[in-house]
């Protein structure tokens, strides 16, 4: 995957013009970690393949992976963090929101 793919994923997941360069995106990423990981997030929550919060871990971990170096190891610990509390409750009611089949 070229440098330009995972700055435009970068900046559409912050909102930003697809013509960000990566500085920019990079800096916004810094700037903005809870928006990042609830980007994320939502993200994950989409993905069909995504069914707990271990597998949304599992999912963050490789797009991290994807970003590279404009997502440095401070901030991509900060965006861990805010991404674990935002799925913390997945196991009670599953990612897209609804209560697993058997739970109540």
């Amino acid at each position: 995957m070229s440098a330009d793919e995972r700055t435009r994923q970068l900046a559409r997941l912050l909102g930003l013009p697809r013509e960000a360069d990566s500085t920019r995106a990079a800096e916004a990423a810094a700037d903005a970690t809870e928006r990042l990981a609830a980007a994320l997030a939502a993200e994950a929550a989409e993905n069909d393949d995504v069914t707990s919060a271990a597998a949304a871990l599992d999912y963050l971990e490789l797009r991290l992976r994807f970003f590279g170096e404009l997502i440095p190891p401070e901030v991509g610990e900060a965006v861990r963090r805010h991404f674990a509390e935002l799925v913390a409750s997945w196991e009670r009611i599953g990612p897209q929101g609804a209560e697993p089949p058997g739970r109540s």
